[in-house]
């Protein structure tokens, strides 16, 4: 049997964008920190929702890399110093 998660957070385009942008305008410390703190907000609420760790570990590896390569296209495509 499988698990559907309603409207999973990687595919929300809108929510990926945002912090993308979000973390692309920080200092790289910042922005780390920033970015952890958003996915453990992420896994408290799939884990009040009753979703399976197992499934929570996934889901939350799935938005990292969402936001991460958005963050990579953000930087990629502007000019400047941001390493």
């Amino acid at each position: 049997m499988s698990t559907v998660l309603p409207f999973p957070r990687a595919r929300h385009q809108p929510f990926v964008l945002k912090h993308a942008r979000n973390v692309a305008a920080m200092s790289h410390e910042a922005g780390e920190r920033y970015l952890q703190q958003q996915l453990a907000v992420q896994v408290e609420t799939m884990a009040r929702r009753g979703i399976a760790p197992e499934r929570i570990d996934e889901e939350r590896l799935r938005l990292e890399r969402a936001i991460r390569s958005t963050l990579w296209h953000f930087i990629i495509r502007q000019p400047g110093d941001r390493a």
